[in-house]
C-alpha cells in the first residue's frame, strides 16, 4: 500500500503530465484517460486520509510546512 506521500507525488506526476499533454495538443481520450487515473489517485488518498483520522492529515500538513 502506498504511504499518503507516494500518493501525492503521484497526483503531482499525473497531473503535471496532463499539462504537458494539454500543451502538446494531444488526443482528447488520451488526456481524459489520464484524467481518470488521476482522479483514482486523488480517491485512493481521500480514502487514506479519511480512514487515517485527523492524525493521518495533520501528518501530512506538517511535513509540507
Amino acid at each position: 500500500m502506498k504511504t499518503s506521500e507516494q500518493l501525492i507525488n503521484n497526483i503531482i506526476g499525473q497531473l503535471s503530465g496532463i499539462k504537458k499533454m494539454l500543451d502538446e495538443k494531444r488526443d482528447c481520450l488520451d488526456v481524459l484517460i489520464q484524467v481518470k487515473a488521476t482522479r483514482s489517485a486523488l480517491n485512493a488518498l481521500a480514502n487514506k486520509l479519511a480512514t487515517g483520522g485527523i492524525a493521518g492529515a495533520e501528518a501530512i500538513e506538517h511535513r509540507h510546512q
